[in-house]
């Protein structure tokens, strides 16, 4: 799920004063949910629940989020995937949440309890991984199209998820506290995937093929349940629309609104321009590891795991970075910077040397991970956030469908995996320019289009 899962038991949390002003700009009169709480007010010991829950949550879906990110690619090639359907991994899931996402926020917009599409969906998503563990049993002809089917068709769950999450996570987080909470869940999620990382490339090499992947994913998926265990505890306020249940605006309608929102027209595209370069090398790490490096899972862990640890210490740093130079300085030092990544990666020479790119993904991932949350909610207006948010990640996923296929399908044949990932380390350089001069500096939330 996107930007956040939960995070930290350190979460600092403001005043009762503070998260009360913000619901109510929101939510007038909202009362609480789940059901049972109904009718409760907002207190500090909501507050700290509330906090504990997402610390906890992000935690145990991190080991989950660890394994998959680390080892579903690598899995491919081992099922006999080609350099093709690596890139159809990346791209058809994000075709599908592209098509998805404006009908998913528009959906959303009618529900006046945002937490019951979070768990529905969270359990669809997670639940998957039980068919990708299962998956050997097919002939081998049928296992990677049955790979890319489950994967595809769950992204249809993330969708809605990512909108719904997003928007939840929104209404109990004051905005003074974002980019606190933001790097502190991102700092959780990076220690458990971390570890996740690390162990789950020794269980594959101490267990046979294929039962080692089924048994790694089946234990990612019971560690993700407990955490939608703790999304279901949370409290969050329900959404008392002024006029009843909104109208439902058609495509035109919602995309001329958006129009009109200038600071948010320009973030989209000068990040739409940035994660051309950052999705454009996603399928080539595996192929680089697998094929030129010959490495095996531990190793991969490894380097999986140091990506991870990394942003323990440069997160806390890019939160001040935020608070006083501002979001779009630190998401464009962060896209330029992310460009060392896929450069240092074509420039090893043997697995040894993977750490140099590890490390620098793990110093500048984290500005962009949270400038553009936070900078997202700097340009949309306080209603309709739904519709805004899949606007967003529509278009954000419109790069993520097109580019990995333009890799692996064009620049590889053309250029080898070592040419296709120095372009892509162009190409996010250029995008952490175009971000510079295309985001403006954040307007008052008043002056938006309400």
């Amino acid at each position: 799920m996107s930007p956040c899962s939960s995070f930290y038991t350190g979460c600092r949390i403001t005043s009762h004063e503070t998260i009360l002003l913000h619901l109510q700009q929101r939510y007038e009169d909202a009362p609480c949910l789940p059901s049972h709480l109904c009718g409760a007010r907002i207190t500090v010991d909501t507050k700290a629940r509330n906090a504990r829950y997402l610390c906890l949550e992000v935690s145990f879906f991190g080991v989950l989020s660890g394994i998959v990110g680390t080892f579903l690619s690598i899995y491919a090639l081992r099922l006999g995937a080609t350099s093709e359907d690596i890139g159809l991994l990346s791209s058809l899931p994000a075709l599908v949440t592209l098509i998805f996402l404006i009908p998913a926020g528009q959906m959303l917009e009618r529900y006046t309890n945002i937490l019951r599409p979070v768990l529905t969906v969270g359990f669809v998503q997670r639940a998957q991984y039980v068919l990708v563990a299962v998956i050997f049993v097919l002939p081998a002809a049928l296992r990677v199209p049955a790979l890319l089917t489950i994967v595809t068709l769950g992204a249809m769950a993330a969708a809605v998820g990512t909108v719904a999450f997003t928007v939840m996570f929104s209404m109990i987080v004051p905005e003074a506290d974002r980019a606190h909470v933001v790097s502190t869940r991102n700092l959780l999620a990076g220690l458990t995937s971390a570890m996740a990382a690390i162990a789950g490339g020794w269980l594959l090499e101490l267990v046979a093929f294929p039962w080692n992947y089924s048994l790694l994913f089946l234990i990612g998926f019971g560690f993700s349940m407990i955490s939608l265990f703790f999304v279901g505890r949370l409290v969050v306020p329900a959404v008392s629309h002024p006029d009843g249940t909104p109208d439902s605006l058609n495509l035109r309608q919602t995309l001329s609104a958006v129009r009109h929102t200038r600071p948010f027209v320009h973030f989209v595209v000068a990040n739409f321009v940035a994660n051309w370069g950052i999705y454009l090398p996603i399928p080539l790490y595996s192929l680089y590891y697998v094929r030129v490096l010959n490495m095996g899972e531990t190793w991969i862990g490894i380097i999986t795991t140091v990506s991870a640890l990394v942003p323990m210490l440069t997160y806390p740093l890019w939160a001040r970075a935020a608070n006083r130079f501002g979001n779009r300085i630190v998401m464009s030092i962060g896209y330029a910077g992310l460009a060392l990544f896929p450069l240092t990666t074509a420039l090893a020479p043997r697995q040894e040397f993977l750490l140099i790119p590890a490390v620098m993904g793990g110093i500048f991932a984290p500005a962009t991970n949270l400038a553009v949350f936070n900078g997202l909610f700097e340009v949309i207006p306080n209603t309709q956030r739904p519709t805004y948010i899949s606007v967003h990640t529509a278009i954000m996923n419109l790069a993520a469908f097109l580019a990995p296929l333009v890799s692996t399908a064009i620049l590889v044949p053309l250029l080898g995996i070592v040419g296709a990932l120095l372009v892509g380390a162009a190409m996010r350089f250029i995008g952490g320019i175009v971000v510079y001069l295309m985001v403006r500096p954040p307007l008052a939330l008043s002056s938006l289009p309400q």
